[in-house]
């Protein structure tokens, strides 16, 4: 762990530096076959950063990656950080005129896309995956910006359930605020089991928590499967397991489960959606560890959650309360705040 001694890092950038040279070779990410230790991963972002850079983008530029989950959207994510950069995360289940949208209310200078996909119309200067490898080689640039606290970071599109999906800004302070916030979801020298895709909130705001404990991110496949899930979890050692409440009924239903070893398991973490009560008691008791149960949105990336040691009640029936840093107010449909046990909406 980089410790609490992050009042001279400003940046995820500057976080980056200092975990890999403490920590070079511990896994960052085990990507199926492929593990990128720290110090891997900080020597491929800046070769990469050293690409972009040559294709025009700079500070305040926008990077889209339309990559599946994997270790290489980790590197391109850092490698833009460098730049000051913003990168903005295409969720691969977007269909075509979403993709669209996004595009062309970015305007991104560059796009990562896969090699078998043609770049949508915008894009700016493409790098397919297959050319990662070898523009993560080359030299890293001369001198880099310095990086800011408060300049953007990151984009994360809600699912545009309502309508055309809406984009959620994130500074490197932002991201700093969401790892104080995690509780115990986070501790130094976690494994933890990433099952969804990257263009989420749910890891496009993780990158201060995981640098500055040092987290090694074990990544599930796409499409997600309950099989491989569980193997991950007994093959990898995994201390952390996050998953949406289906993901979690699936896992618990599989055959395989009872001869899984979930010893390893510290915590359980749920969310995203209505969580039943029946569902979080049977993972407390099945598991083996302790269950949180979180309540966030794309826009605010950390709101609630319950706490190890919360009574069963509590964890089983509610969200629990605010996470470190954030106030919480529930107001009704004029704004103004309600009572104790009144309905309203969270502000």
């Amino acid at each position: 762990m980089i410790g609490k001694r992050t009042g001279s890092l400003r940046s995820v950038v500057d976080l980056m530096r200092a975990t890999a040279e403490a920590h070079p070779d511990r896994e960052a990410f085990v990507d199926g076959d492929h593990r990128l230790t720290f110090g891997s991963w900080d020597r491929a972002a800046d070769g990469l950063a050293a690409t972009m850079a040559e294709a025009g983008v700079g500070r305040g530029d926008v990077v889209c990656l339309m990559l599946p989950s994997s270790a290489d959207y980790a590197v391109c994510y850092q490698a833009a950080m460098r730049l000051g950069a913003i990168t903005s995360g295409v969720n691969p289940r977007l269909g075509p005129g979403e993709v669209a949208s996004i595009i062309s209310r970015t305007r991104p200078k560059l796009t990562v896309v896969p090699p078998d996909r043609e770049p949508p119309h915008g894009a700016g200067r493409t790098i397919r995956r297959d050319e990662l490898h070898d523009a993560c080689r080359r030299d890293p640039i001369r001198r880099r910006p310095r990086i800011d606290g408060s300049e953007a970071v990151a984009i994360v599109w809600t699912s545009g359930t309502t309508g055309e999906p809406k984009g959620a800004v994130f500074g490197h302070a932002n991201l700093e605020a969401v790892a104080r916030g995690a509780g115990d979801l986070s501790r130094p020298g976690d494994r933890r089991l990433s099952p969804l895709p990257f263009a989420h909130v749910g890891y496009m705001t993780k990158p201060w928590d995981e640098l500055l404990n040092v987290i090694t991110t074990v990544i599930v496949p796409s499409p997600w499967k309950a099989g491989e899930a569980l193997r991950l979890i007994e093959a990898e050692a995994v201390t952390v397991a996050q998953g949406v409440p289906t993901q979690w009924a699936l896992m618990l239903a599989d055959p395989r489960f009872d001869a899984t070893d979930v010893s390893s398991l510290r915590v359980a973490g749920t969310g995203a959606s209505t969580v039943p009560p029946e569902l979080v008691k049977e993972m407390r008791r099945r598991l083996g560890c302790p269950v949180v149960v979180a309540y966030a949105s794309t826009e605010a990336a950390i709101t609630t959650r319950s706490r190890v040691g919360d009574a069963d009640e509590v964890v089983s029936a509610t969200v629990g309360g605010a996470s470190e840093g954030v106030e919480i107010e529930v107001v009704d449909d004029d704004g103004h705040p309600t009572a104790r046990g009144d309905v309203g909406r969270v502000r």
